[in-house]
């Protein structure tokens, strides 16, 4: 499961990577055009902005899961050997 949250948090990293700069390009676009042109070009680069933004929470809850999971399982090892002292 491990392997899987990893992979997925990599695809997820990488997704925000490449919204981030088609958000980019599309607002180098839209400085150089006149309405309305303009206005559509920098709203697209505004939907871009925010895909990134809900990837990158994606990303945080990922981690925040996997730290739980890891905290999870230390927290039963160092139950089950204080049982057997």
């Amino acid at each position: 499961m491990r392997e899987r949250l990893n992979e997925l948090s990599l695809l997820a990293e990488e997704d925000i990577e490449w919204l981030g700069d088609a958000a980019q390009r599309f607002e180098e676009l839209a400085s150089q055009l006149d309405e309305p042109e303009k206005s559509n070009w920098a709203l697209l680069a505004t939907a871009y902005r925010e895909r990134a933004a809900v990837r990158q929470a994606l990303v945080e809850k990922l981690r925040d899961t996997k730290q739980l999971a890891k905290s999870n399982i230390r927290n039963k090892l160092i139950g089950g050997l204080g049982a057997t002292w």
